[in-house]
């Protein structure tokens, strides 16, 4: 699908997953949304019939996801068929509607990470319980992976936004490596040999005054339980 893009029209833009397609363009004019998608919807036509590929209308979808109300929906078809208009789609596991924007959508993917971060630390804190290189890969597999799987969505979304999903991310690590809270993520992302889900800012002074204080510690430091 390298050639896919060429068939957006001018303000259109796309995401692709797997077979999953998300076609959509944002502009204060509706008749240059209405045409701009209708002359995309031609073309993908086009690119389908060159390469002997079939799209089905009747499991495709359309929705206005402004905050304006619109009083009718414009007739957008793939060619021949006409386009079902729906008040929600569903892409990556997300739901977007009027009301699901942003804000909604990481809120939503949160509650489901700390639900799974609640049932981790079920096992995490028994002795018989899990190695710690296993619960790490549950983490990656189980919590990380929510923000891995909409990283098309996720990435486009504000810096605020994205720490919401880092601290997801050193919260769940903290619970399977059993390192207190003020622990810098940086040492906590190298015990667990990962990289922060959003670059960001850290402190190298905090890092250093913190393995100054786990040297000092000694055996009584959780930093050298793990080992």
């Amino acid at each position: 699908m390298f050639d896919f893009f060429e068939t957006l029209d001018e303000g259109v833009k796309c995401s692709i997953f797997a077979d999953d397609i998300f076609i959509y363009c944002s502009h204060s004019s509706l008749e240059y949304i209405e045409k701009n998608l209708q002359n995309t919807m031609d073309n993908v036509y086009k690119w389908c019939t060159y390469w002997k590929l079939s799209i089905s209308p009747e499991k495709s979808a359309i929705a206005d996801l402004s905050e304006k109300r619109l009083h009718s929906t414009p007739p957008i078809s793939y060619p021949g068929s006409p386009l079902p208009w729906k008040h929600s789609i569903k892409y990556l596991g997300i739901i977007f509607s009027k009301t699901n924007q942003n804000a909604a959508i990481i809120k939503g993917l949160r509650a489901k990470a700390l639900r799974k971060i609640n049932a981790l630390k079920t096992i995490a804190y028994k002795s018989y319980g899990p190695r710690t290189k296993d619960l790490v890969g549950i983490t990656n597999n189980g919590i990380c992976s929510l923000f891995y799987y909409s990283c098309a969505i996720t990435n486009k979304l504000s810096q605020i936004h994205f720490t919401i999903c880092d601290t997801i991310q050193t919260i769940a690590l903290r619970v399977v490596l059993g390192l207190p809270i003020w622990t810098p993520n940086i040492v906590l992302l190298k015990t667990a040999g990962q990289e922060i889900l959003f670059e960001k800012k850290k402190s190298r002074d905090w890092t250093f005054n913190f393995f100054i204080k786990q040297v000092a510690n000694g055996d009584h430091s959780p930093l050298f339980r793990q080992s």
